[in-house]
C-alpha cells in the first residue's frame, strides 16, 4: 500500500487525539536545544555555547544544527505540533524583553550593575586572580579571594540594589537565550522541510496533519498539518487546563487537572491565551470509558518514582509524604491563627485588581490599589481610592508600568519589591507594611527620613497571588501600638534606617 493511501478513506468524525499509551513521548528535557547548547562554563574564548570548535554563527546556522537534531533533542520532529507550540512560546518569552525598547536597560539592571563595575575597579583583576591561569604573584591570593568575596556578598532576600540587577538580568537572559535558539531550531527545519519530514517518528502515533504532511511534503501541507495539530490539541490529549509557559509534556497533557508550574519570573509573561472547542458528547463517553480503564491499571501499577514526575494523562501523581502533609496542615493552622489575630485589630478592605490609567484597563493592580486606600482610610470614597492609584501609576518609570500591565509579583520577587520601595521614595517619611501571614512575618520598607514617632505607617496583607489593606479599626492609633498586631518585623529584609529597625522591633517586643 502506497505510503498515504490510508488517507484515501473518509475518516470517521468525532475525537481523533490518542489515548493513554498512544502517544508519543515527550523529548527528555535535558536532551532539548535550549538546554544541550548551554556549557556548564565558559570555554577558553569566554563563549557559553557549546560549538563544537566552530564560531557561534557557523554553530547555530541552520545547515550545522540540523545536523545535531534528531526526534530525541527536538519536539518540532518528535511531535511536530508541540514543537512549534514551545517554540513559538520560547520566541514570546524573548519578544517580551525586546519589546521594552528604551526601557530595556533598566528593566534588566544594566546600568547598575555598570555603576556597580565602576565602583569597584579592582573587580576585573580579582575575578582573574581567582582563576587558575593566573600566571602573576599569587603571594596575597588568599586576601584577594576575600575581597572578592567581600564586594559580592549582599543580603539573602538580594533586597540590595546590585542582587535585584542579577536576578533581573538572569531572567531577561534566559529569555533572549530562549528566543534566540528557539529561531534558530525553527530556520534549521523549515530551511528543508522535506528532510524534516522524514525525520518524524511514530507516524501513527502522529496528528492527521502531520501525517498527510508527512505523505506529500509542502509548504502548505506543513502549515495546514501544524494547524490541525493546534486546532484539535492532539498533543495534548484535550486538556482544557491553559498550558503555561515552561510546562513539560506531563504538565501539558494533564487531564486530571494537576498542579501546574507557575511561570518563571511572572513580570515578563502573561498566561498564554488559548481557545477551546467543547468536545462533542460521544468523545465525552469515549473520555468517561478511557478514564475507567485508566482508574483500573492505576491498581497494578507501581508508583512513579522519579522526582519529576507531575500529574497528568497517564501519569502517576506522586503521593505526598506524610511529614509534608502534616507540615502543609501546620502552616494551614498558623495562617488561620494570625488572620483570626488580625481580625482583632484590622478591618481588611480588598479593592480588588482593575484599574483605569489614561483610559486603559490593566488588570493586576491590586497592590497599587491596596496602596492608595490604605493612604485614603476608610472613610475614602472608591473614587478617590482609584484616582489615587491612577496617579501614582502615571508617575511610575515606564518600565514598571509596562510590568504591572502584564503581572503582578510575588513576595521577594524584584517588581513588588520595586512598587513599594516606589512608595517610600515619593514619600521619605512614609513607613509600609506588608503582612505575610504565610510566613508569620511582616516586611518593611521606610523612607530615609522616617521615624516609629513622627511617621505615617501603611499596613498592606498578602494572601496568595493577592494584596488588602489593613486599616484600624479605632481610629488612629500611634504606630507603636499598630506593631503590637502584626506578625514579628522580619529583619534582613528590613529597608530603612538601624535605627528605625531596633525602634520597631522593640514595640513589639513591649508586647
Amino acid at each position: 500500500m502506497a505510503f498515504g493511501s490510508k488517507f484515501d478513506k473518509k475518516e470517521k468524525k468525532g475525537d481523533d487525539r490518542p489515548k493513554t499509551g498512544k502517544r508519543v513521548t515527550a523529548v527528555k528535557e535535558w536532551n532539548l536545544a535550549t538546554k544541550a547548547l548551554m556549557r556548564a562554563f565558559p570555554d577558553e574564548s569566554g563563549c557559553m555555547i557549546k560549538t563544537g570548535g566552530k564560531s557561534v554563527k557557523k554553530a547555530l546556522a541552520p545547515q550545522n544544527l540540523r545536523e545535531k537534531l534528531d526526534p530525541d533533542s527536538s519536539e518540532l520532529i518528535r511531535r511536530p505540533g508541540m514543537g512549534l507550540n514551545l517554540a513559538a512560546a520560547s520566541m514570546s518569552a524573548g519578544l517580551e524583553v525586546l519589546n521594552l525598547g528604551e526601557d530595556m536597560a533598566p528593566q534588566l539592571g544594566l546600568q547598575t550593575l555598570l555603576d556597580f563595575v565602576g565602583k569597584h575597579g579592582d573587580l576585573e583583576e580579582l575575578l582573574k586572580k581567582a582563576q587558575k591561569d593566573y600566571k602573576h604573584d599569587k603571594s596575597n591570593l588568599a586576601e584577594d579571594i576575600g575581597k572578592l568575596f567581600r564586594i559580592l556578598a549582599g543580603p539573602e532576600d538580594n533586597s540590595d540594589d546590585f542582587g535585584k540587577a542579577l536576578a533581573k538580568l538572569a531572567d531577561g537572559a534566559s529569555r533572549l537565550f530562549a528566543f534566540a535558539i528557539a529561531a534558530c531550531e525553527v530556520r534549521a527545519m523549515i530551511n528543508k522541510q522535506k528532510a524534516w519530514s522524514k525525520t518524524v517518528p511514530d507516524l501513527e502515533k502522529q496528528s492527521p496533519g502531520v501525517r498527510r504532511w508527512v505523505a506529500e511534503p509542502s509548504d502548505e501541507s506543513l502549515c495546514e498539518g501544524l494547524a490541525q495539530s493546534l486546532r484539535s490539541l492532539f498533543y495534548w490529549g484535550g486538556s482544557k487546563e491553559k498550558r503555561r509557559f515552561g510546562a513539560d509534556d506531563a504538565d501539558s497533557d494533564g487531564s486530571s487537572g494537576g498542579n501546574k508550574k507557575p511561570p518563571f519570573g511572572g513580570n515578563f509573561l502573561e498566561k498564554m491565551k488559548s481557545a477551546r472547542k467543547k468536545i462533542s458528547s460521544s468523545s465525552s463517553k469515549t473520555s468517561g470509558k478511557a478514564k475507567k480503564r485508566h482508574g483500573k491499571s492505576r491498581k497494578t501499577r507501581k508508583s512513579v518514582s522519579s522526582s519529576s514526575s507531575r500529574a497528568g494523562f497517564g501519569v502517576l501523581t506522586k503521593k505526598k509524604p506524610e511529614a509534608s502533609v502534616a507540615h502543609t496542615e501546620k502552616e494551614q493552622e498558623t495562617y488561620g491563627k494570625i488572620n483570626s489575630a488580625l481580625k482583632e485589630h484590622f478591618q481588611e478592605v480588598d479593592e480588588g485588581q482593575l484599574l483605569v490609567v489614561e483610559d486603559v484597563q490593566f488588570k493586576n493592580c491590586c497592590l497599587p490599589l491596596a496602596v492608595a486606600r490604605s493612604l485614603e482610610g476608610l472613610e475614602g470614597t472608591r473614587t478617590a481610592v482609584h484616582k489615587r492609584a491612577a496617579l501614582w501609576m502615571e508617575a511610575l518609570p515606564e518600565h514598571l508600568k509596562n510590568a504591572v500591565a502584564k503581572n503582578e509579583a510575588k513576595p521577594g520577587q524584584m517588581l513588588f519589591d520595586d512598587y513599594l520601595a516606589k512608595v517610600v521614595e515619593d514619600d521619605e517619611s512614609m513607613i509600609a507594611c506588608l503582612v505575610i501571614p504565610g510566613e508569620n512575618i511582616t516586611r518593611v520598607w521606610a523612607g530615609a527620613t522616617a521615624t516609629l514617632a513622627t511617621s505615617r505607617m501603611i499596613i498592606l496583607k498578602y494572601a496568595p497571588c493577592h494584596f488588602t489593606s489593613l486599616l484600624p479599626k479605632h481610629g488612629d492609633p500611634p504606630a507603636e501600638l499598630l506593631l503590637k498586631g502584626l506578625p514579628p518585623v522580619q529583619v534582613f529584609s528590613f529597608i530603612g534606617s538601624t535605627e528605625l529597625k531596633e525602634s520597631m522591633c522593640n514595640a513589639q517586643k513591649g508586647s
